[in-house]
């Protein structure tokens, strides 16, 4: 199965999937992004905030558990699309990779 079959169809690769592996098909037809591409805005507010975590887990510090540094750290992140592959990139994956994609 190819990625782009994946991509083009989702619903289609994953009832090909649940055949192959002979179990019943749940009827799903949705199929969300698990891992989009994202940054952080504020690279150094990151870097800082796992800093003041290590601090405080090495004096054994309490934490407060009101979920601050996970709203901060989703505030700081940025969705956005993935940037595409360069054209000369591509081409060098595509000469490597020839022959393990012939015999496939």
């Amino acid at each position: 199965m190819l990625l782009d079959d994946v991509k083009r169809d989702p619903r289609a690769a994953y009832a090909t999937v649940l055949q192959f592996l002979a179990v019943r098909d749940d009827g799903r037809v949705d199929f969300p992004v698990a891992n989009p591409a994202k940054r952080r805005r504020f690279p150094l507010l990151r870097r800082g905030m796992i800093a003041v975590a290590r601090l405080r887990e090495s004096l054994r510090v309490p934490t407060l558990g009101l979920g601050i540094y996970r709203w901060v750290d989703q505030r700081n992140l940025e969705y956005r699309p993935r940037a595409p592959v360069a054209d000369q990139l591509r081409k060098e994956l595509v000469d490597y990779y020839r022959e393990d994609v012939a015999l496939l």
